[in-house]
Parts: C-alpha cells; structure tokens; sequence
C-alpha cells in the first residue's frame, strides 16, 4: 500500500504592521458607521457598549481595549493585532477578519456567525460560550484557548489548527472539519456527527473520546470492556 502523502503546514500570514505606529484616538471615542481606522496604536480605551455598522479597521494595534458588548454588523479588520482586549458578550456578524492576531483577550460569550477567518491566530484567548455558527476559516489556528461550550455549528473548520485548547462541550455539528489538526484538545462532550469528521487529524486517546460521541462500543480485548453510550 502506497504511503499516505504528508500533511502541508498550514502556514498563517501575520499582519502587516508598521514598526512604529502613531498613538490614535478613536474621535469623540465612538466608533462610527462606515468608520476608517488605519495605522495607529489604541491603548487603554473604554469603547464598551458601542453599535456600528460597516467599520474598518486596518494597520491597528490595540492594546487593553474594551469592547465588550460592541455591536459591529459587517466589520472588517484586516492586519490588526488585539493584545489582552475584552471581548466579552461582543456580536460582531459577518466580519471580515484577514491578517489578525487575537493574545491574551477575554472573549466570553464572543458572537461572531457568519464571518470569513483568513490568517488569523487566536493565542491564550477565554471563547468560553463563544458563537461561530456557518464562519468560514481559512488559515486559522486557535492556541491554547478555552473553548468550552462554544458554538462552531455549519461553520467550515477545514484546515483548523487547534493546538493545546478546551473543547469540552463545544458544538460542532455540521461542520466541515477536513484537515483540522484537533490532536492536544481537550475534546470531553464534544457534539459533532460522523460526517463532519471526515478528514479531521485526532490522536489515539480523542479517537475514543469521539467514539463516545457517536455511540460506538469500545472492545479493549478479552476480560476488560469499556461501554460507549451516545450523546
């Protein structure tokens, strides 16, 4: 039998960020409509709370930045880097997100369905309770991220990189998880169907975790018997 051909690395683009960026202020501290953000550093700003339509965000280093709550419908970030930020019960639904680094940030109950993820890494950030319901990753890899209960229903996972994370009790049904690194993860109650695992790369112990999932018995030899109720 021929030998399987080697995985590629995914390789994820970082962003494109001047070396020295101006300190900027976002004006009258409200994020606005239609707003065009570029090449500047944010620090330290409380823009909780706030509803925008169609922002930009592009060549943007933010840092301690609260938008918790926010409510940005269509943003676009493209090479932005949020570093230790809150994210906290944020809905941002069909944002473009190209070239971003999210570290550090608390992004408990995060709501972003229906968005396109390319070349974005997620490190050490809490998406307990977070929403990706039908996004789209390209090039994404989430880093030892706590996951739990997060909602990544009909979203196309293909080629995820999930290094070290807590899935536990995530939702993956319906998903597309062809080339999707989940060995390392914490997969205990994970929801996914048998469908959405084609293709998807697990280590010997998630594969009888999964078996779990999908009601499978598992036979450990004569004289020891482990039973797999479905979920």
């Amino acid at each position: 039998m021929a030998n399987e051909a080697p995985r590629k690395r995914v390789v994820i683009k970082r962003p494109r960020l001047a070396g020295q960026l101006a300190v900027g202020e976002i004006a009258d501290g409200r994020v606005e409509s239609r707003g065009y953000y570029e090449a500047m550093a944010i620090a330290s700003v409380d823009l909780s709370g706030q509803e925008a339509r169609h922002p930009t965000f592009e060549g943007v280093r933010c840092a301690e930045v609260d938008l918790s709550g926010t409510h940005f419908a269509e943003v676009a970030l493209t090479d932005v880097r949020l570093e230790r930020c809150a994210l906290v019960n944020a809905e941002w639904l069909e944002a473009d997100w190209h070239r971003v680094e999210v570290d550090g940030c608390q992004a408990i109950g995060f709501i972003a369905s229906e968005a396109r993820f390319q070349d974005v890494t997620f490190r050490e950030c809490n998406l307990r309770l977070a929403t990706f319901r039908f996004s789209t990753f390209k090039a994404v890899r989430f880093e030892r991220c706590p996951l739990g209960d997060a909602d990544f229903v009909g979203a196309d996972l293909s080629g995820v990189v999930f290094a070290g994370c807590d899935l536990s009790n995530a939702d993956l049904s319906r998903t597309k998880l062809d080339g999707a690194d989940l060995r390392g993860s914490s997969l205990d109650g994970l929801r996914v169907d048998a469908p959405a695992l084609r293709g998807a790369v697990v280590d010997p112990m998630q594969a009888v975790v999964l078996a779990r999932a999908l009601g499978l018995v598992v036979e450990w030899g004569e004289g020891t018997h482990q039973g797999m109720a479905g979920v």
